[in-house]
């Protein structure tokens, strides 16, 4: 496992949001690194029905994620943040979600 990136975590709040950007619910992750970049494909359930009523979940690709080390070691280092921050406000005896 790489090395934490030492740098804090950047927060720009003037960059634009446009409505255009989909918001995803990702039930999965895989990822592929072909030389110097990271292919991370996030995935999620779509809900189908059979003809006979039953239903049934269908995986598929929710969003592809393309970046260079160090942008996922900054995505790694926000993602540990908001998770410790998470563990550290939770009761003992409170089980995670």
């Amino acid at each position: 496992m790489a090395e934490k990136s030492d740098a804090p975590p950047v927060v720009a709040a003037d960059v634009p949001d446009p409505d255009q950007v989909p918001v995803r619910h990702v039930s999965g992750a895989f990822s592929v690194i072909t030389g110097g970049t990271i292919m991370l494909n996030l995935m999620s359930d779509r809900l189908g029905m059979r003809l006979d009523g039953t239903l049934y979940t269908d995986p598929i690709i929710a969003a592809r994620l393309r970046m260079d080390l160090e942008m996922a070691r900054l995505i790694r280092d926000q993602l540990d943040a908001h998770l410790s921050g998470l563990s550290a406000t939770r009761s003992p005896d409170q089980k995670p979600n």
